[in-house]
């Protein structure tokens, strides 16, 4: 439980700085783990809450278990804010994103009231957001 606050209170840290771009998108990336290794083929879903937000901005989980964010409407970026991040993360996930097994990660990054993942996107040095690390084992 303690660790779990722990990557919460780090990951709602989220960046800090200078400004967004002139469409009031920040750049964001950062990495995420499952058990000490890259999250590869993960897909983090950045939620918003409102509703009108019916389309979550996206990121897949690179290899070296890196991910760049993109909107909804997937150009680079999001608006500042906090967001809920759930995680789609299957069994048999192939290179074209095909999700065919069961979930490889807890029930409780599925559901965006419920994940305990939360990403405080805000302008960093330069303009960009580098997110803290999650570590979707816990």
């Amino acid at each position: 439980m303690r660790a779990l606050l722990s990557l919460a209170l780090f990951a709602l840290a989220g960046c800090g700085g200078a400004k967004s771009d002139a469409a009031g998108r920040v750049p964001t990336t950062g990495t995420a783990t499952f058990r000490n290794r890259p999250a590869a083929g993960a897909v983090l879903l950045f939620h918003t809450g409102h509703a009108a937000d019916a389309v979550p901005a996206r990121a897949r989980v690179e290899p070296d278990g890196t991910f760049a964010v993109l909107g909804p409407d997937g150009a680079p970026g999001v608006a500042p804010g906090t967001y809920r991040v759930t995680v789609e993360w299957r069994e048999g996930t192939g290179e074209n994103g095909d999700a065919t097994g069961k979930s490889r990660v807890a029930e409780k990054y599925l559901n965006a009231a419920k994940t305990p993942l939360r990403a405080k996107v805000r302008p960093g040095p330069g303009g960009a957001c580098v997110l803290p690390p999650f570590d979707l084992s816990k």
